[in-house]
């Protein structure tokens, strides 16, 4: 078994920035040395709370489990007192210390307890040259690293570089996208209007700007994700299939649906599931079991030219139903007061006084998904029309 390869000893280590990047490159490196030196202390270490295990399973990897959180990949590499740690799932490199014959570990925000002791395991070989053989490297790269490099890493089960290209495309798309539109410009505003007032005017752009500023402030735009090209989408799904990382899996579910492809994002979000029966995916993945003998071309996103009419119902929603009545009124289920409902850019929205629109996208067999972010992964079904359900636009 080879380990990883370390640099010549640094001395102050503990010292400042300096002293444990000089460590990290000292433990986490790509050269070598007997596993012998390592001596690591194998085995299940709690925390205080009793919520997060670390498990240190051989001289070179761990993890950190738990039922409230995703499980993170470790790489590890021991240096006296000092354990060198990359995190593979969010790309953190810090330095932990062992104390008390090894039965504490110490690190910069919390106390792990050894729980028991294990023989460590013999772990498979990295890829050559890949992230995990030269951990401290790669992870500093992350934030600079071009698509293509990121997507090699995931495909290795990095799940710190799975995270960081689905940013990368989901920030290309957005600086892509188009700005909100900005608002007409009133007639006294025009020069050449007989209506011109320039202090008039005035007043009404700051009451305008005052406007946006507030509906800003107080979450009332609505807020969809710009769509991603579909070779993107393809690519996301692919790697989540193989990497099957929780949290990536989890995101890469919500940009799919809010990209018009439910039935993959069902399938990310049931492999989100798969890591944890207690992940935030499980619900979701249940409630839209219902997707799973739906043609693939019913579920497929068109353009509404007119507001729905009629009842809908969801599994799984903040508003879970809603009446489209006439002249853009809805009822929702729970709701005292009626909302309204507008068109915009072929997709329904609906207003409420406080918080973000709820933007619904029409499918081809007629039922809607809500697609903001406060309303994700509701798939309403319409329901047989009541004889009182008569809508005009």
């Amino acid at each position: 078994m080879s380990c990883p390869r370390l640099l010549p000893f640094v001395p102050a280590l503990r010292v400042g920035a300096a002293g444990w990047r000089s460590l990290l490159l000292l433990v986490l490196a790509s050269a070598s040395l007997p596993a012998a030196a390592q001596s690591m202390a194998c085995g299940t270490y709690k925390d205080s709370s009793g919520n997060t295990t670390l498990t240190l399973e051989s001289e070179g990897h761990g993890f950190l489990s738990g039922p409230y959180q995703a499980t993170e990949e470790l790489r590890i590499a021991r240096q006296d007192d000092v354990l060198g740690t990359g995190n593979l799932s969010t790309g953190r490199l810090e330095n932990w210390y062992f104390s008390d014959n090894d039965r504490t570990l110490s690190t910069p925000y919390r106390e792990f307890t050894r729980e028991r002791s294990a023989a460590c395991k013999v772990m498979p070989e990295p890829i050559e040259d890949g992230c995990v053989m030269n951990t401290f490297e790669c992870l500093e790269a992350l934030p600079e690293a071009e698509p293509q490099k990121l997507h090699a890493w995931c495909a290795e089960g990095v799940g710190a570089a799975c995270m960081r290209l689905l940013e990368t495309y989901q920030q290309q798309a957005e600086d892509a996208s188009p700005g909100p539109a900005e608002p007409p410009m009133p007639e006294i505003c025009k020069e050449e209007s007989p209506s011109f007032d320039a202090e008039g005017c005035t007043a009404v752009a700051r009451q305008v700007a005052s406007e946006m500023m507030g509906k800003a402030l107080l979450g009332l735009q609505h807020s969809v994700d710009a769509p991603l090209p579909p070779a993107q989408l393809d690519e996301l799904i692919a790697l989540c299939r193989v990497q099957q990382g929780e949290t990536f899996c989890a995101d890469t579910a919500e940009t799919l649906w809010s990209s018009g492809r439910l039935q993959q994002a069902r399938e990310a979000l049931q492999l989100s599931c798969a890591q944890r029966a207690d992940a935030p995916a499980c619900r979701p993945a249940k409630d839209l079991g219902v997707l799973a003998s739906a043609p693939g071309t019913a579920l497929a996103p068109v353009t509404a030219s007119a507001l729905p009419c009629g009842s809908f119902e969801a599994e799984r929603s903040v508003l879970s139903q809603l009446r489209f009545l006439q002249d853009g009124v809805v009822e929702a289920g729970g709701r005292e007061q009626p909302l309204r409902a507008s068109l915009r850019d072929g997709r329904i929205l609906i207003h409420r006084e406080l918080g973000s629109d709820f933007v619904l996208q029409l499918l081809q067999n007629g039922n809607l998904a809500g697609i903001d972010g406060g309303n994700r992964f509701a798939y309403y079904e319409r329901k047989p029309a009541a004889g009182n359900d008569r809508c005009t636009p």
